[in-house]
């Protein structure tokens, strides 16, 4: 009698686990669907996907009327950079530690930036709402500042199952997807930032801020030179992109699925800088 009173218990554990595993993943995947629902939302209401205007004749009395005012070339016309008008100061209201929003084309990467100023990993379990759980959001430590005049500026993403978050980072292990989506995007209330990505690897869980010394220049260029030397598969570099202690970096950084003590990481360059209405006119 005691062996099956034992058994029962068992299984009525068992059966408790069972049901309390279903319930976790129920919630699990609720809260996900109504995050990017919610990250949607956001997108349609604050941000503006400008076309490009096509250009037609102007008539002969038009071409007589019109007054001709030459505009200062941008280093931002090198560059395919997507046009995008963005309400801030509404954004702001949704929550106040956005401060940019990060863009890679041709990728689900199309995020807001937010930085808590007294918890370092605070957006790695809280959601734009400010409710805990997945998926978070994309977001800077407090070791950076929110001008992005950094040495290197690493940014943090979860590498979601569904392709959202930084994901999309894992499809940099390959050499032809680099060549043909080489641009990082960010874009601040006042400026637009492109960087061009010149490396793509798997690293350790070492924190990039504290493990190095990327303050002096020294330090940043000695930095700048191990890049180079780290092996393993998955790994791509590009030599032909200028990198040195005069140009800033970004560091988007992501976990690896079962490899819970190694990150992948996405590494470009500054290569341009100007005003938001430049990209706007």
């Amino acid at each position: 009698m005691e062996k099956k009173k034992i058994y029962k218990l068992i299984s009525i554990a068992f059966a408790l686990l069972f049901v309390i595993g279903v319930v976790w993943l129920i919630s699990y995947y609720v809260g996900i669907h109504k995050e990017k629902e919610k990250m949607q939302e956001v997108k349609e209401e604050y941000i503006d996907e400008l076309q490009e205007e096509v250009e037609s004749e102007p008539s002969e009395e038009i071409m007589l009327e019109a007054t001709v005012e030459e505009v200062a070339p941008s280093p931002l016309d090198e560059y395919p950079v997507p046009k995008k008008s963005i309400d801030f100061e509404a954004l702001a209201k949704e929550n106040s530690d956005i401060y940019a929003w990060i863009t890679i084309p041709d990728t689900a990467i199309d995020y807001p930036v937010l930085q808590d100023e007294e918890e370092l990993d605070y957006y790695l379990d809280h959601n734009l709402d400010g409710s805990s759980g997945y998926p978070g959001c994309i977001y800077t430590q407090n070791y950076n500042s929110k001008d992005w005049d950094d040495h290197n500026t690493v940014l943090y993403g979860h590498n979601m199952k569904n392709g959202s978050m930084f994901a999309a980072l894992h499809k940099y292990k390959d050499p032809a997807f680099l060549e043909e989506h080489p641009y990082v995007y960010i874009y601040t209330d006042e400026y637009v930032l492109v960087y061009e990505i010149f490396a793509a690897y798997e690293f350790t869980d070492q924190h990039l801020l504290v493990a190095f010394d990327v303050e002096s220049d020294e330090g940043y260029q000695a930095y700048l030179d191990s890049i180079f030397t780290n092996e393993g598969l998955g790994n791509n570099f590009r030599e032909d992109v200028l990198v040195n202690v005069d140009t800033p970096i970004i560091s988007l950084e992501t976990c690896i699925s079962n490899k819970p003590t190694n990150r992948y990481l996405v590494q470009a360059v500054l290569v341009a800088k100007d005003k938001v209405e430049v990209l706007n006119q």
